[in-house]
């Protein structure tokens, strides 16, 4: 357990995201755990309505006030939401406030703000505050300093497989798109990279395939690029979130039921 909590707190260290500079040293870093081949989706790819977004970053995020910063937005990765475009100028508290992701009821969380991830094209700007510092500020006009970059870039998915005795194959999925966040899922990667460890070398019926990158995003590219007949030895997937809240573990049955997941 404590090696599981240890491997999700180096990569929760990690500024991942859907297409971000960090994901290189992230997926090298998973890669030290389980052999993966690495695939690769160019900013610009489209599938079905969905869209490989440009690589973003932050080169700083400061909210100033009277000359002082009193907030830098880019010292977590959550602190500035996913995709804002840059922005530059004066606001009043009021108006600051319109742009500022918060939640009064988790007053020290950083709220995560994903929408533009996958729908850059509707991105505009947003921070992210712990409520208890939201509450603590003083009317005023406040300097804002976002710089951000967008560009091209790959989407990157790792995927390693276990061969059993039939090619009829489980897919095992956890996503790598949410910096910072546990639960959300590098809990679930860690706890995949160490089921994987645990097959490797273990005569089982089934194949089975783990398949870690940005949520939806991620899967739906690398099905778009699979053959038929490999589609057709999959049996199902499995997707692992969540594995350590306070709750039991739950696994959910399929849609229709009778599955062989079942």
């Amino acid at each position: 357990e404590g090696d599981i909590l240890a491997l999700t707190r180096e990569l929760c260290s990690i500024p991942s995201g859907v297409v971000v500079p960090g994901n290189e040293r992230l997926f090298e870093r998973l890669a030290e755990e389980v052999p993966l081949t690495l695939h690769r989706y160019p900013s610009g790819a489209t599938h079905n309505g969905w869209l490989v977004p440009d690589l973003w970053r932050v080169e700083r995020a400061t909210v100033s006030l009277d000359g002082a910063i009193v907030y830098d937005a880019a010292a977590h990765p959550l602190g500035v939401a996913a995709y804002s475009q840059p922005f530059q100028g004066e606001l009043e508290l009021d108006e600051l406030l319109r742009y500022v992701v918060t939640n009064a009821a988790m007053p020290e969380a950083l709220i995560y703000h994903c929408m533009w991830q996958y729908r850059p094209w509707d991105a505009d700007w947003a921070i992210s505050m712990p409520h208890e510092l939201v509450r603590a500020l003083p009317s005023g006009t406040y300097q804002v300093d976002l710089v951000t970059h967008r560009g091209p870039g790959e989407m990157l998915v790792g995927v390693a497989e276990h061969r059993g005795r039939s090619e009829r194959t489980i897919v095992l999925n956890a996503h790598t798109c949410h910096p910072g966040m546990a639960n959300d899922d590098m809990a679930g990667v860690a706890v995949l990279l160490r089921l994987f460890q645990r097959l490797a070398g273990r005569d089982t019926f089934y194949s089975y395939r783990l398949v870690l990158g940005p949520e939806h995003l991620g899967t739906v590219f690398y099905l778009r690029d699979l053959a038929r007949e490999e589609l057709e030895r999959l049996v199902g997937g499995v997707f692992a979130e969540m594995p350590g809240t306070a709750g039991p573990l739950t696994v959910a049955s399929t849609f229709l039921g009778g599955h062989p997941l079942d």
